[in-house]
Protein backbone atom coordinates (compact mmCIF):
# COMPACT_ATOMS: atom_id res chain seq x y z
CA UNK A 1 0.00 0.00 0.00
CA UNK A 2 1.14 3.30 -0.78
CA UNK A 3 0.34 6.75 1.12
CA UNK A 4 0.26 9.91 -0.57
CA UNK A 5 0.39 12.64 2.91
CA UNK A 6 -0.12 15.51 1.42
CA UNK A 7 -0.54 19.18 2.75
CA UNK A 8 -0.07 21.86 -0.04
CA UNK A 9 -1.96 24.94 -0.91
CA UNK A 10 -0.36 23.59 -4.70
CA UNK A 11 1.99 24.99 -7.02
CA UNK A 12 3.58 25.24 -10.14
CA UNK A 13 2.16 22.25 -12.67
CA UNK A 14 5.44 21.69 -14.52
CA UNK A 15 5.60 17.67 -14.85
CA UNK A 16 2.34 17.43 -12.80
CA UNK A 17 1.19 15.16 -15.31
CA UNK A 18 3.74 13.02 -15.76
CA UNK A 19 3.24 12.49 -12.07
CA UNK A 20 -0.10 12.07 -12.16
CA UNK A 21 0.01 9.18 -14.84
CA UNK A 22 2.63 7.16 -12.87
CA UNK A 23 0.25 7.63 -9.62
CA UNK A 24 -2.39 6.11 -11.84
CA UNK A 25 -0.41 3.47 -13.14
CA UNK A 26 0.89 2.13 -9.88
CA UNK A 27 -2.65 1.71 -8.80
CA UNK A 28 -2.91 -1.43 -10.90
CA UNK A 29 -0.28 -2.60 -8.85
CA UNK A 30 -0.94 -1.24 -4.94
CA UNK A 31 -3.81 0.47 -3.90
CA UNK A 32 -2.69 3.87 -3.24
CA UNK A 33 -4.43 6.45 -0.48
CA UNK A 34 -4.34 10.26 -0.45
CA UNK A 35 -3.95 11.32 3.32
CA UNK A 36 -4.65 14.85 3.38
CA UNK A 37 -4.41 16.34 7.27
CA UNK A 38 -4.67 20.13 6.31
CA UNK A 39 -4.67 21.21 2.81
CA UNK A 40 -5.02 19.79 -0.65
CA UNK A 41 -5.69 22.95 -3.45
CA UNK A 42 -4.67 22.98 -6.64
CA UNK A 43 -1.94 21.02 -7.88
CA UNK A 44 -2.18 18.81 -4.83
CA UNK A 45 -5.49 17.95 -5.33
CA UNK A 46 -4.96 16.86 -8.95
CA UNK A 47 -2.21 14.55 -7.17
CA UNK A 48 -4.76 13.55 -4.48
CA UNK A 49 -7.46 12.64 -7.08
CA UNK A 50 -5.16 10.58 -8.80
CA UNK A 51 -5.11 7.97 -5.65
CA UNK A 52 -7.22 5.06 -5.14
CA UNK A 53 -9.01 7.05 -2.87
CA UNK A 54 -8.97 10.17 -0.60
CA UNK A 55 -8.96 10.43 3.18
CA UNK A 56 -8.85 13.36 4.78
CA UNK A 57 -8.90 14.69 8.68
CA UNK A 58 -12.40 16.31 9.76
CA UNK A 59 -10.48 20.27 8.95
CA UNK A 60 -9.47 19.13 5.84
CA UNK A 61 -9.81 21.40 3.28
CA UNK A 62 -9.64 19.48 -0.64
CA UNK A 63 -10.63 20.41 -3.79
CA UNK A 64 -10.44 24.35 -5.37
CA UNK A 65 -8.70 24.59 -8.46
CA UNK A 66 -7.00 27.82 -8.03
CA UNK A 67 -6.90 29.79 -10.67
CA UNK A 68 -6.33 33.25 -9.60
CA UNK A 69 -7.36 35.99 -12.74
CA UNK A 70 -6.91 39.87 -12.09
CA UNK A 71 -8.51 42.44 -13.93
CA UNK A 72 -7.14 45.77 -13.97
CA UNK A 73 -9.87 47.82 -15.98
CA UNK A 74 -7.66 50.34 -18.12
CA UNK A 75 -10.07 52.31 -20.47
CA UNK A 76 -10.20 55.63 -18.61
CA UNK A 77 -6.24 55.59 -19.13
CA UNK A 78 -6.86 54.17 -22.67
CA UNK A 79 -9.07 56.97 -23.46
CA UNK A 80 -6.40 59.68 -21.78
CA UNK A 81 -4.18 58.01 -24.90
CA UNK A 82 -6.40 58.30 -27.24
CA UNK A 83 -6.46 54.53 -27.73
CA UNK A 84 -9.61 52.98 -29.19
CA UNK A 85 -9.41 48.56 -28.77
CA UNK A 86 -11.69 46.80 -30.88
Amino acid sequence: HIILDIDSGGGEINGLFDLVDDIVEARSQKPITALVNEVAYSAAYLIASSASKIVASQTASVGSIRVIVAHCDQSKANEKMVFTFT
